[in-house]
This record gives C-alpha cells, structure tokens and sequence, in this order.
C-alpha cells in the first residue's frame, strides 16, 4: 500500500473467518473492511481504504439472500474530494455453490439499484471472476470491462469493469504475496512489488 500509495486495496480469496480480529491484520493509515465466506473455509473479500476517505459499507435488497446463497461481494461507498465512488469487490469461485446465471442476475439487480440510488457517483467492480461469463452483465448495465490482459498465466481472470472508463487506467504487476495472479493496478504507478490483489487511487 505504501508503495504505491493506493486509496483502497481490494483483496479476494482472504481465507479469514470469525475466529480472525480485524485488528490483527490491520495496516496503519487504513480502515478494514470484510465480508467473510459463510459455512466453509476459504474465499471471502475485503479492502483496505484510506483512513481519512469518507467509506461505508452497502447493502441492497439482495444482500441477505445472497448470504444464504454464499455470494461473496463487498459494495462500498467512498468519498474523495467531494467525488462518489461506489466499489464492488467480487470473488467467483470456480466451483461455486450457487447458479453462475443467478449470480449474474443479481449483480445485475444490484448495479441497477446502486446507480439508481447514487445516480452521480463512479462505479468501479473489481474482482476475481474466474470463468465467469459477463456478457450478458456487460451488456444489460451498459458497463465496460477494461482490457487489462492477463492475471494468471495465459487467462483474464481479475477484472475491473467501470461507468467511467477515462476515471480508470489500469495495469498488470507481479503481486509479492504468494499467489499465481497478478496485482490489478487501477490509477496507480506499479512499484517494484505490490502488496495487494488489486490496488486503487481515485483521480
């Protein structure tokens, strides 16, 4: 984070349960925020934003049933410099639990409510979405999938899909966890390693 001095770090597959304390995973300067994967062990998404950022957490009315249906999303609303940024954090896992085409729709519903809700803000949705097909998503909210190449080996599977596309430029770097994908860099200059997934700088 410090490196490149990102605004929020979006991270899936975080492995964390009940049993870990945020505090324990804390990284001065930022606020921690979770959803945790329910009923089994691993998965789950998270993100570090900036302390001094305006942030909070999202529901819709999809939130509760999509707990139930071990949906693992994290939508947040962020203030900078008096700009709205919503951030959709998602992590589709290759053998889901759920039905890959209710997932969509649900993503869908729920972009559909959030820009209803916040009709002036900036949407950014990041995430690792495996083989998950997002045709149909793309071109039912009208957003644009950026092209970023690819994140683990020869395959696209980190995205970053956005209202805005001038508000977001991003690129690949070698990520110094210890994972096979690549960090997602959005408005950020890579450094020679990062310390995250998926790293964001609002404009």
């Amino acid at each position: 984070m410090r490196a490149v001095d990102g605004d929020i770090a979006a991270v899936t597959e975080t492995w964390l349960s009940k049993k870990v304390n945020s505090t324990h995973i804390n990284i001065p300067g930022y606020n921690f925020f979770r959803q945790d994967r329910q009923r089994r062990k691993g998965g789950g998404v998270g993100a570090y934003v900036r302390d001094s950022l305006r942030t909070e957490a999202l529901c819709t009315p999809n939130t509760d049933s999509g707990i139930q249906n071990s949906h693992e999303v994290l939508y947040l609303k962020i203030c900078k410099c008096s700009v709205l940024y919503i951030v959709l954090i998602v992590y589709h896992p290759p053998k889901p639990l759920y039905n890959s085409k209710d997932f969509i729709t649900r993503l869908t519903d729920d972009v559909d409510y959030l820009s209803n809700s916040f009709p002036q803000a900036i949407l950014f949705i990041t995430g690792d979405f495996n083989s998950l097909d997002l045709s149909t998503f793309l071109a039912d909210t009208g957003l644009i999938l950026m092209d970023i190449g690819a994140t683990r080996g020869k395959h696209e599977l980190d995205r970053f899909i956005t209202n805005s596309p001038d508000f977001g430029c991003c690129t690949v770097a070698k990520s110094c966890l210890k994972t096979d994908h690549q960090a997602l860099l959005v408005n950020c200059s890579a450094p020679s390693a990062t310390d995250s997934r998926k790293m964001s700088h609002f404009p």
